[in-house]
């Protein structure tokens, strides 16, 4: 899971420098500090997954969760997904 963290802080930092923003400007746009957006970056932070979901959306990342070895199915036919349970049962992997 932490590698999984550090590509989505690293994607986030690449966007944001792509949009020419500042940490403080995504900070801003977020109402929140910028030493979170530093943390969040530098991937050492404990970001709630409300506070990077928003920021991602904020930078135009969209996230995808795949079940590995699960057929590709239909959007619509997928069972709603509890991201609060996923994060938990991977909090231990740090």
């Amino acid at each position: 899971m932490a590698a999984a963290l550090r590509q989505i802080a690293a994607a986030a930092r690449s966007r944001r420098r792509e949009l020419g923003w500042s940490q403080g400007e995504l900070a801003f746009r977020l109402s929140v500090s910028r030493t979170w957006v530093q943390e969040f970056e530098a991937a050492t932070g404990g970001a709630s997954i409300d506070a990077v979901l928003r920021a991602l959306g904020e930078l135009g990342i969209s996230l995808s969760i795949e079940t590995p070895g699960a057929a590709p199915a239909n959007r619509a036919s997928q069972p709603d997904l509890d991201l609060d349970a996923l994060i938990d049962s991977h909090r231990d992997d740090r």
